[in-house]
């Protein structure tokens, strides 16, 4: 192997990298961006509901909106250790 082709098998391999990272960027954006539209629904719901146990549902899909939401917030921080900013 010559020293091009290797050094083209290596930035095939960067690119490969680089693609999944940002694949990985794109999901978790979208996951946080998806989380927080549930939330605000969750969230109107509430002021028009007046069904105590509609409203404990409500209550349950909130705590899980935000456990997701911190999940996604725990893929952002590692998105960011690897040099990877999401737009706020």
């Amino acid at each position: 192997m010559t020293q091009n082709e290797d050094h083209g098998r290596a930035t095939g391999s960067e690119a490969g990298a680089t693609a999944g990272l940002a694949q990985s960027e794109e999901f978790a954006h979208e996951l946080c961006n998806l989380v927080q539209v549930v939330a605000g629904y969750l969230e109107m719901l509430t002021f028009q509901i007046d069904d105590e146990v509609a409203l404990r549902y409500i209550g349950s899909a909130q705590i899980a909106a935000d456990q997701i939401g911190a999940l996604a917030a725990g893929l952002d921080a590692a998105a960011g250790q690897r040099g990877l900013m999401f737009p706020r």
